[in-house]
């Protein structure tokens, strides 16, 4: 008997953000990122911080590709999720 793997929609929406990060699609990136999102980014580099709000996440995202030339890619381990 055949079987059909639906996707969580979270788990589509995860996988959205990777490949709207990866492809530097700041549209998609400001659909998914509520505007009072924040990042936290541990250490004591020069990019440990707290980012808050969209538009300071974002930043924070251009950054990492300035900082990069570009190279960077996020890549997402697994995902699961239920309702």
């Amino acid at each position: 008997m055949p079987s059909t793997l639906t996707l969580h929609k979270n788990v589509e929406t995860v996988r959205r953000g990777y490949q709207a990060f990866n492809s530097a699609d700041l549209k998609t990136l400001t659909e998914l990122f509520h505007k009072d999102a924040s990042w936290h980014v541990p250490g004591r580099s020069p990019m440990a911080g707290n980012y808050q709000g969209r538009d300071a996440v974002l930043a924070f995202f251009g950054r990492i590709g300035q900082e990069t030339g570009g190279t960077f890619r996020a890549a997402a381990g697994g995902a699961a999720a239920n309702s």
